[in-house]
């Protein structure tokens, strides 16, 4: 059952929110330059005009990759790129906004948010000296580049500030269940196998949760253990999903649970799964997701109808 959730993240819908997702929890830098700067900025291609404004290719295959990089398919690379492209206009559209309305971000929560994604990144090498290094490897500084994520954090902010400034009011009474965001490591076992195989599997299912409690990485646990072929490659991730699409033995032993439990070995037809909670999505925070959408495709759909917007994503 889990597996077929897995897929069903896949369609074109969920994968056109998770790209928005990309675009605003990063904060990605979407367009630079202008109509009006020197030629020699534009020799890289223009793929799009948003207003005043243009989105280069180079900027377009970052985003690419940043998204999980192109599909071995030409044609379907295709459609993903033009796909990421307009999710890029729309973001553009949402920045110019929020400055067309003069809207200020604090100072102080812009100055958090980098120095948060400045500690993230650095966590990421073996020690400051390394992290130093390939900073300079890439022409950077430790102030380029705080300078560079104040820009795209100050970009993320309007184009929320614009959005929720269009959300109305939560009802109140929300008559919606909690959704789980769920990792899983599945250890294969058919109904029928023997008794003292599911046991050695069911010891092994605990082993790995004392692991993964005891601080082993969970998606480096699933990566290495799961059986689930679908799941295994993304660390283990499910996605959002309705407890009760579920197994009903599944949906019983996430009751209760908050961020970051792990449950006990729960057995499936497929065999014997460990769940990650990554995070308990409460009904108001439903409401404030969908709100979130529904508001947001309002204005940009407004937005694209007053603005001028060129692609020359196909053209040579």
């Amino acid at each position: 059952m889990i597996a077929g959730v897995a897929r069903w993240l896949s369609s074109l819908r969920l994968r056109r929110a998770i790209l928005w997702g990309l675009v605003c929890a990063a904060g990605m830098e979407i367009v630079t330059g202008s109509l009006l700067a020197a030629p020699a900025e534009l020799l890289d291609r223009v793929v799009a005009e948003v207003n005043d404004e243009v989105i280069l290719w180079s900027q377009l295959i970052e985003a690419e990759e940043r998204a999980g990089g192109p599909s071995d398919s030409r044609s379907v690379r295709a459609l993903e790129r033009a796909e990421i492209l307009e999710t890029m206009i729309d973001a553009a559209l949402l920045r110019q906004e929020g400055e067309r309305m003069g809207l200020e971000p604090p100072a102080e929560q812009i100055a958090e948010a980098v120095d948060e994604r400045v500690d993230e990144i650095e966590a990421g090498w073996p020690s400051t000296h390394t992290f130093n290094e390939a900073l300079a490897a890439m022409g950077e500084t430790r102030a380029t580049l705080r300078q560079r994520l104040r820009r795209e954090e100050t970009e993320a902010w309007l184009r929320r500030a614009v959005v929720m400034a269009r959300m109305g009011p939560p009802p109140a009474d929300l008559e919606l269940t909690p959704q789980f965001d769920l990792a899983q490591i599945v250890l294969s076992c058919r109904p029928d196998a023997p008794e003292s195989l599911a046991l050695q599997l069911h010891r092994e299912c605990l082993e790995l949760r004392e692991r993964a409690i005891e601080g082993e990485d969970f998606a480096l646990l699933a990566l290495h253990h799961s059986e689930d072929t679908v799941t295994a490659q993304r660390g283990g991730d499910i996605g959002v999903v309705d407890p009760s699409l579920l197994d009903p033995g599944i949906a019983e032993a996430l009751e209760g649970l908050s961020d970051g439990d792990i449950t006990l070995p729960i057995r499936t037809e497929q065999g014997w799964h460990l769940l990650l909670v990554k995070r308990v999505i409460t009904p108001r925070q439903q409401w404030q997701m969908a709100e979130f959408e529904r508001a947001r495709r309002e204005i940009v759909d407004d937005l694209r109808r007053r603005s001028h917007i060129r692609v020359h994503l196909n053209e040579e």
